[in-house]
């Protein structure tokens, strides 16, 4: 095989033929495999600890239903720092679970977690108003 410069790349492989008797000599008897000794047992690693979850529970108050006003279905916005946090663990918790949305889809992603607490709210609001 050529190198880019031209040289060719020389083999690395040897033959005992390549060489005259007694020079590949280790030094090596052939004697009995020398007794293995047995280590103390080493205890497995631990798996890694799954974080617990926890569950907590809020009163929301809701306002009438809207009538006649527009309703968004987009929204964008900035999080503080502990709003993200929570936003995230919130996440991860539906996540661990295997939370689905009402359309069955699984709660893979921060905004579906926020589909999935909206849907809890509106579940709660229509069991109240029965």
């Amino acid at each position: 095989m050529a190198r880019k410069n031209g040289r060719k790349a020389r083999s690395t492989v040897v033959d005992d033929d390549d060489f005259e008797e007694g020079e590949l000599e280790t030094g090596e008897t052939e004697e009995a495999p020398p007794e293995t000794v047995e280590s103390p047992a080493v205890a497995a690693p631990e798996p890694p600890r799954r974080p617990k979850s926890r569950r907590v529970s809020i009163d929301v108050e809701l306002g009438p239903k809207p009538a006649g006003i527009y309703v968004t279905r987009h929204v964008e916005v900035r999080l503080e720092g502990a709003q993200a946090e929570t936003l995230r663990k919130v996440f991860d918790g539906l996540a661990l679970r295997g939370a689905r949305l009402d359309n069955g889809r699984y709660v893979s992603t921060v905004p579906d977690a926020v589909r999935w607490l909206l849907e809890e709210v509106a579940k709660s609001d229509a069991r109240a108003a029965e």
